[in-house]
């Protein structure tokens, strides 16, 4: 009797240490699952926050004469405290009227900053409450000279901030411009410019080059202005340098052409510029060739 007592008491003692490790185990469960839900959290967070922010342009709106692009910041979780942008066009169709802020929350303060160069638009703007997401910067507003062309627009990103911190940006090549090498020569602080004036020299070839691919610039860095030169200017000629988006706007001709009036102008039979169906204005020859070129693209049945 007693030996079986013993295996009895010895037998509950184990269910107790048992049952004691399983109400442990209950006791931890949740706790353990509001620590991968912290843990997460904050991963997805840094995962969003780590995404590159992307910026681009869309037809905002467009008549016969006018053209208004609207610009996007997609900042993700971030918030966005400042741009500093440069939107090429193409001056030979285009004459700059004016912009304004989009359309945020956020109110700029001040007004946006501008000035425009040999096609260049160089835009600065600060945001007293700082948006984020989806960022609409700016409405960019163009006068046409011509109702039938195709343009393209390129958007390099000087500077895109936080507070405190430079944003990474999403960018699909390096080129070169002339406000970029202007802005290399610019006096900073020590009164001394960005980059040295012999090695700007030496940069000035590569104007208006495009690339791609930033090892594809880098290189060609190297082979203009040496190894030593490119390690020491690289982060700053990237900067000055990257595109965050292309776009190719086409402006369709309004009407109709009358084609065997645009041939006998094209042969030369008549002086007379083409006209259009409704006879309401003239078209010039480059928009004729503008307008067989676009037919020339069209597919065939």
């Amino acid at each position: 009797m007693d030996k079986l007592y013993q295996v009895f008491e010895q037998h509950r003692n184990v269910q107790t240490r048992v049952h004691q490790m399983g109400d442990h185990q209950n006791y931890f469960k949740p706790l353990i699952f509001y620590l991968v839900i912290i843990v997460s959290t904050f991963w997805i967070k840094d995962d969003i926050n780590a995404r590159n922010v992307n910026v681009y342009m869309i037809k905002d709106d467009t008549s016969e004469f006018t053209l208004t692009l609207e610009v996007f910041a997609d900042v993700a979780s971030e918030y966005l405290g400042s741009y500093d942008l440069a939107i090429s066009f193409n001056q030979d169709f285009l004459q700059f009227q004016s912009l304004e802020p989009g359309n945020n929350l956020g109110q700029l303060h001040p007004e946006p900053t501008n000035s425009v160069k040999d096609g260049i638009l160089k835009v600065n703007g600060v945001f007293k409450y700082c948006p984020k997401g989806l960022v609409s910067l700016l409405f960019i507003h163009f006068e046409c000279t011509s109702n039938c062309v195709n343009l393209p627009f390129d958007i390099y990103v000087y500077d895109l901030m936080n507070k405190d911190k430079e944003l990474p940006i999403e960018v699909i090549g390096f080129n070169i411009t002339k406000s970029a090498i202007e802005r290399m020569q610019q006096k900073q602080q020590d009164h001394m410019p960005l980059i040295d004036n012999a090695t700007v020299e030496l940069i000035k070839p590569l104007v208006d080059l495009r690339f791609n691919q930033k090892e594809q610039f880098i290189n060609q860095l190297i082979e203009t202005i040496g190894k030593a030169k490119t390690t020491q200017y690289q982060s700053d000629i990237l900067i000055l340098s990257r595109i965050a988006h292309h776009l190719n706007l086409e402006i369709n001709c309004s009407q109709m052409i009358d084609i065997i009036e645009c041939l006998q102008c094209l042969s030369g039979y008549e002086d007379s510029s083409c006209r259009n169906l409704a006879g309401e204005s003239h078209i010039g020859i480059d928009d004729v060739i503008a307008h067989f070129q676009a037919m020339a693209d069209f597919p065939k049945n």
